[in-house]
């Protein structure tokens, strides 16, 4: 009986532990290094800010995007080890959109 009480707090340690170790794998894995840039972008219409949007929602290394028709501002955030600034400007001229960077942020909402 007490063969089997032992083998059961092991077993629980055990699960306990393995269970505990993957949650750190992940938690890594979420904590990726993100980049934000912020661009100001020719676009004129609802149209444009629907192929703008699909296009860089499909660009490697994209994670979000904030796009805004009226202050035509298209904020990014990436993770630079796959993408690059210029790569994602890129992207936008491709479609024939200019696309200036801006320094400042402050046209973003609070939670960028």
């Amino acid at each position: 009986m007490k063969r089997v009480m032992l083998l059961s707090v092991l077993s629980l340690l055990m699960v306990t532990y393995m269970t505990g170790q993957k949650v750190e794998k992940v938690e890594k894995v979420k904590k990726e290094k993100t980049e934000t840039v912020v661009y100001l972008v020719s676009m004129d219409c609802e149209g444009c800010l629907n192929k703008i949007k699909k296009e860089l929602t499909f660009a490697k290394g994209v994670k979000e995007l904030y796009l805004n028709l009226e202050t035509q501002i298209v904020a990014i955030k990436f993770n630079p080890s796959k993408t690059d600034k210029e790569k994602l400007a890129e992207v936008i001229k491709k479609m024939g959109h200019t696309a200036t960077e801006q320094q400042s942020k402050e046209k973003l909402p609070e939670n960028w």
